[in-house]
């Protein structure tokens, strides 16, 4: 058991706490720390998804107020990395995390991208600033260690590497100082860059602390497709103009930094995955990436529901010149198909009180759509025994014009129905 452990401070990843319990404690090497901390001779030091933390908690002096879930929730990057996995896999790595006897290669190939790994500890030199004065020592913070982050969330400024080499240091803990925390050339980004990157930055450090989805993402994102005209009612793809506009939204040039890139002639690329119904992506960068293209935000995403509503919400008008519900709205739902031809919406609407039935285009471009249609799928026959009681004392004129309709449609059901007939009786 350890005689002493460090508090972890705010946002400290875990690699950083055993690198200043190796500073603090008389171990001359990697080895040393790891016995005392995991009962092992040598350990890869692991960044992202540190294992044998059951022992680790094993070994804590008593009264330690750290649990396993504790230090991995807010002291590791498994918050934001498995927060679009299944529970199954999510508890498969956390069962890696704390026992490390469990294969989770295939879990995390989908999560991590191998292109985007930091070869060095990175920081942001204003975090430091603010840690020296108020700790009194510098220490790594996870959220600057998330694969493809490069602006700080917290200062809006660029993160650097430091000069330690996380390849090279395996199994070694090597603490945050200022002597390898050094800014050697100042990076600027061009303005247009530097927001894109900064929106990332901030998604990312979002997830990493709220990662709790409460939605159906597959859901959000596809009424959202369909809601920008990416997709049809019907769930299809518009592919091309998708991947151009998103080409377009976020530009080469980040595509590039984010190793996002899309292959065109792969129709299964990850972009298109994205809205397919049965595909999964898992990685939290591409979602961000996707999600941001589409206009949404990761708070909108997780907790509110995006809702296809291409004729706005009910109820809707009956628009039916002869009903006494007439332009009221009292239509409680609308039937949405697909146009075959241009595969935009078409809402189908029916008046409950006098069966007046509609069609109309969409989706709406404004308030004054709803009192439109495109055209009458059924008059009803509020509308019809109507017509036959204003035939009565009326011109076939006057008539129309009451009904809201063509003198043509009126002399058509005056054949259709027989209604000469019926007059003359």
């Amino acid at each position: 058991m350890m005689t002493f452990f460090p508090t972890p401070y705010p946002d400290e990843i875990l690699y950083s706490v055993f690198a200043r319990y190796h500073e603090k404690s008389p171990n001359f090497n990697g080895s040393e720390t790891a016995r005392d901390l995991f009962n092992v001779k040598r350990i890869v030091c692991s960044l992202e998804f540190p294992t044998l933390l059951a022992n680790l908690v094993r070994n804590m002096p008593l009264n330690s107020p750290f649990d396993v879930d504790r230090l991995i929730l807010e002291h590791t990057l498994f918050p934001y990395y498995t927060v679009f996995l299944s529970l199954e896999n999510r508890g498969i790595i956390r069962r890696y995390m704390l026992h490390g006897d469990v294969e989770i290669y295939n879990k995390i190939t989908g999560i991590i991208n191998p292109l985007a790994e930091n070869k060095f500890l990175r920081f942001c030199p204003k975090c430091n600033k603010e840690d020296m004065e108020r700790y009194g020592e510098l220490y790594w913070h996870r959220v600057h260690q998330i694969r493809g982050i490069y602006i700080c969330p917290h200062h809006k400024i660029p993160i650097y590497n430091s000069s330690v080499s996380f390849e090279d240091n395996k199994y070694k803990y090597i603490a945050a100082t200022e002597r390898n925390c050094v800014v050697e050339t100042e990076v600027v980004y061009e303005p247009k860059t530097y927001e894109k990157l900064l929106i990332i930055a901030e998604d990312m450090n979002w997830i990493l602390n709220n990662p709790e989805i409460k939605t159906k993402i597959k859901e959000q994102y596809l009424n959202q497709l369909k809601i920008l005209e990416y997709a049809t009612v019907n769930g299809g793809l518009r592919q091309k103009n998708l991947i151009t506009d998103f080409e377009t939204f976020w530009g080469s040039e980040i595509l590039q930094m984010t190793h996002n890139t899309i292959r065109k002639t792969n129709n299964s690329n990850w972009l298109l995955k994205m809205g397919w119904n049965k595909a999964t992506i898992e990685d939290p960068l591409k979602h961000i990436l996707f999600m941001r293209f589409l206009g949404l935000s990761p708070e909108v995403l997780f907790n509110q529901n995006v809702g296809y509503l291409p004729f706005g919400k009910g109820p809707y008008p009956c628009l039916n010149p002869v009903c006494k519900q007439y332009k009221k709205h009292i239509i409680e739902n609308v039937e949405i198909k697909n146009n075959y031809k241009t595969k935009s919406p078409i809402g189908y609407f029916t008046c409950p009180e006098c069966g007046f039935s509609y069609l109309r285009r969409g989706p709406d471009k404004s308030i004054e759509d709803r009192y439109r249609y495109s055209r009458i799928v059924d008059f009803g026959d509020y509308w019809r025994e109507e017509l036959i009681r204003l035939l009565k004392y009326n011109s076939v004129p006057t008539v129309a014009k009451l009904m809201g309709t063509s003198h043509t449609t009126v002399y058509d059901f005056i054949k259709r129905l027989n209604v000469t007939k019926q007059l003359n009786q």
